[in-house]
């Protein structure tokens, strides 16, 4: 995330003797403070869910004031010996709870890839940079429906080319694209994920992808008339992360 901010800052930079400029860099700065308290919830939200398994796991457990010899209800485990003629104190048995972990990744991992989820700050890396370095190489070339490039381009024909530079082979059109690579959470997305307008995904699938640059901007082929351009970072949107 701090990499996303200090690359995000150094980009807009140059712009800020302008108020537009500024404007930028405040809505920027925004972005990562926000990204930074979904984190925080997000993190909260794990330890309380933990605790409270952890508290469920041990349920009913307690020795004191039972008769020396009494043994605790059986719980799936052993039972622990404290001493000669002392209690017998059972353990709770949390292989159910491990194993049912394991078999949701499992099944994840077998399923269908739209559910697998990018690790947060996993994006941004030295591949999707140079994807994002030869996009925005093609900035001012027309669009052309179905262009796969390298001189006119489709919105899914300009990611496939961008990537293709960088030695990653992604489908050739908007519904591959989704159906590839890994989830990513709207509030992690940066340099080089696909993204997919909400207001663009359809029944039968997404209709149009751009290619983010940073977590605030996109480069896309849009449509016909229009050239390859930047633009902000739709407000809705689903992501994939390829590499």
């Amino acid at each position: 995330m701090v990499a996303d901010a200090r690359q995000g800052v150094a980009a807009i930079a140059p712009a800020t003797g302008t108020q537009a400029g500024k404007a930028e860099m405040v809505a920027h700065l925004q972005t990562q403070l926000l990204r930074m308290r979904h984190r925080l919830e997000v993190s909260e939200s794990r330890n309380l869910m933990l605790a409270q398994e952890i508290r469920s796991a041990g349920g009913g457990y307690g020795g004191a004031g039972m008769p020396a010899g009494a043994g605790m209800p059986a719980m799936g485990s052993a039972q622990l010996p404290m001493g000669a003629g002392g209690t017998g104190l059972s353990l709770p048995n949390l292989n159910g709870l491990l194993a049912g972990n394991h078999g949701d990744h499992r099944s994840r991992r077998r399923g269908d890839p739209r559910l697998h989820t990018a690790l947060v700050g996993s994006g941004g890396g030295p591949v999707a940079q140079q994807a994002v370095k030869a996009a925005l190489t093609r900035l001012g070339l027309p669009y052309v429906w179905g262009a796969k490039g390298p001189n006119a381009f489709d919105c899914s024909g300009l990611v496939k080319w961008a990537y293709a530079q960088a030695g990653v082979t992604v489908g050739g059109d908007t519904h591959a694209q989704f159906a590839q690579g890994m989830a990513v959470s709207p509030a992690d997305v940066t340099t080089g994920d696909a993204v997919f307008p909400s207001n663009e995904i359809g029944s039968n699938g997404p209709e149009h992808v751009m290619l983010a640059i940073s977590p605030t901007q996109c480069v896309e082929a849009s449509t016909s008339g229009v050239p390859v351009k930047i633009s902000p970072m739709p407000s809705s949107f689903q992501a994939r992360r390829f590499s």
